[in-house]
């Protein structure tokens, strides 16, 4: 059975046409001949597709889309950057709720274990695997894209993904940090769970680190999402379509054609031992 795609609708050729036409090889059209009733029901059909889609002209393809991160993956992404946005708000308005900053440090902590599990056991494009390159790899990117190439990567390209490892550490470090901060700011107005094992020299060296941390990752988010603007508006990469929906424009990518996804449950058995590793060390040391 040969089916066509426009858009988001998809149809099956031989239900259209009725069965009436012999089949030809990478045909769009199936081997139908203008001005054949098949035809012209044919076109009404696709016509009627384009209409409900919103759009008018244009070429039937057979895929318009593939997939380049799981659920997982992207779920993982928007959970970061909402306890980036969660830590600041609470160090600028929650005064009265400095346990509100602390849980949400345990949140990111998690959240950076997860996606070091994940890195091992997801799918293609979330392993380490597929997007921590060699810096020779890297230089000979970067020095390509100056001279004007064009290389598209299904996932991460070899400096997104050093970026992405980046953000990762700064995350993680920020809310370790955070473990073995105290002070009398309201920031440090509750003890970090570890800080009693370190010396107060230590723990003060922790605090003014913690402050200067979170500056260090909003300027790693700046570059970030900079990058992601520039590659999306004007590399039309639809990174940011991916981010949301997962999936990206069909082209010929240099890291991989596909994703395999991870599964449902391997993500919910590393989220799971995330959570076990980072409240059993503190527990256990507090």
């Amino acid at each position: 059975m040969r089916r066509i795609k426009t858009g988001l609708l998809s149809f099956d050729c031989d239900e259209i046409l009725g069965k009436t036409t012999k089949p030809a090889v990478g045909s769009v059209m199936c081997g139908t001949q203008a001005g054949t009733p098949a035809f012209c029901r044919f076109e009404r059909a696709i016509g009627a597709a384009r209409l409900a889609e919103g759009f008018v002209g244009g070429n039937v393809t057979l895929s318009s889309r593939v997939q380049a991160w799981d659920a997982p993956t992207r779920v993982f992404k928007w959970l970061l950057v909402a306890t980036v946005a969660i830590a600041w708000a609470t160090n600028k308005y929650a005064f009265d709720h400095p346990d509100w900053h602390k849980w949400n440090g345990y949140a990111a902590l998690i959240l950076v274990v997860f996606r070091v599990f994940w890195g091992f056991s997801g799918g293609y494009t979330a392993r380490f695997s597929s997007f921590v390159a060699r810096p020779a790899t890297v230089a000979k990117y970067a020095w390509a894209e100056i001279h004007g190439s064009r290389r598209k990567f299904l996932g991460h390209n070899p400096l997104g993904g050093w970026m992405i490892v980046t953000l990762l550490c700064a995350v993680g470090v920020q809310a370790i940090l955070g473990l073995f901060s105290a002070g009398g700011d309201y920031l440090n107005s509750i003890e970090g769970p570890l800080a009693h094992l370190a010396s107060d020299a230590s723990v003060q060296a922790a605090t003014r680190l913690h402050r200067l941390g979170f500056s260090v990752i909003l300027g790693l988010v700046s570059v970030h999402v900079a990058a992601i603007v520039f590659y999306d508006f004007f590399r039309r990469t639809g990174l940011i379509h991916g981010m949301i929906t997962g999936n990206k424009p069909q082209a010929d990518y240099v890291d991989a054609e596909g994703v395999i996804a991870g599964s449902v449950l391997s993500a919910a058995t590393c989220f799971v031992a995330a959570i076990l590793a980072v409240f059993v060390v503190v527990k256990l040391f507090s």
